[in-house]
This record gives structure tokens, sequence and C-alpha cells, in this order.
């Protein structure tokens, strides 16, 4: 995947469009999938946006989770929407994953990078 591209979904991520693959808004945590080539599924994870958001980063104790200590801010963002996360993309058939994030969302995004490849199944 190519930088504009990256940045491009980076963008959208702020905004709704039907040709997403599909959305989760889970308290208030953003996450948009995007099917690229139908093999690729590009997750996108919202950045700092509103004051809760702030609020979150801010939260930066660490907490020991199961792919080691994290930022706990960014750990509650992330598991917030885990669940519902996995769900999805164990009904959507692909080949590779790419995440991205802006902000917040860029750490959402390692974090995920780091979990998913934990998960049973």
């Amino acid at each position: 995947m190519n930088t504009d591209l990256a940045a491009e979904l980076a963008i959208i991520s702020y905004s709704d469009l039907p040709e997403l693959l599909f959305t989760l808004d889970i308290e208030n945590e953003y996450v948009q999938a995007f099917l690229q080539n139908n093999n690729t599924v590009i997750i996108n994870w919202r950045g700092t946006d509103e004051i809760k958001d702030w609020l979150r980063n801010g939260d930066f104790d660490l907490v020991t989770t199961p792919i080691g200590q994290v930022h706990s801010g960014f750990w509650e963002a992330y598991k917030a929407v885990r669940p519902q996360l996995k769900k999805r993309l164990e009904s959507v058939k692909f080949c590779k994953i790419v995440l991205i994030g802006h902000s917040g969302g860029a750490a959402c995004a390692q974090i995920s990078a780091a979990d998913i490849p934990l998960w049973d199944g």
C-alpha cells in the first residue's frame, strides 16, 4: 500500500462512506475497515478528535496485557472495539491486514498489530 492511500484513508476515518467493508463505533471508539483487491483488509483507526480522546491520551499508566506493558488509555480504547473487530474479521475472507491510524488511532493500530496474531482461530 502506498503512503498516499494510507493518508487518504486516515482522512476518511473522520467521515462515513458507503463503500466501507464495515464500521465499528463502540463506546465512541471509531474504526473503519476497507477491502482492497479482494484480499487485503485495511483497518483504519480514528485518531484523537474529541475531549474524551485527549483525556484518554493523558491516561498513560502502564497496564499488563497479553502483548506486554501498554499505555492504559490506548489499551482501553482498543479493548472496547476488540471483540466486535474480531467477530467482523472472522466473517471476511482475506489474505493480509494493513493497520493504519493517526494520533491515538496510530497507537491503537500498533496495539492491534501486536494483538491480532495472538487471537485464536
